[in-house]
């Protein structure tokens, strides 16, 4: 019987090894999983600032565009204002003194 006892305790080599790797296997899964998590947190923290970022470059196009716009308009309605100037001058010169 102690025989017996003395046997059911020991583990035979290949036993052991086998339980090694399982053991190792289990922690990487865990670690893996842990890694995993805190990963998929980072990743929607990076995607929330990359789209945040991407609304404010969109807005600031958009600004840009706008600002053209005006820019455009102010130098048209310049022109036009100088034609209509220009064309009074012709039409109404001034007297010689």
């Amino acid at each position: 019987m102690a025989h017996h006892l003395r046997h059911s305790r020991y583990v035979r080599p290949s036993d052991s090894r086998l339980l090694y790797g399982q053991v190792v296997y289990n922690i990487m899964v865990q670690d893996t999983l842990v890694c995993s998590s805190v990963t998929d947190h980072g990743n929607e923290e990076l995607r929330a600032q990359i789209n945040t970022l991407q609304y404010e470059l969109d807005s600031l196009k958009q600004e840009r565009e706008l600002t053209a716009l005006r820019h455009q308009k102010e130098l048209r309605d310049i022109q036009n204002k100088a034609e209509v100037d220009f064309r009074r001058a012709q039409v109404n010169p001034l007297p010689h003194y």
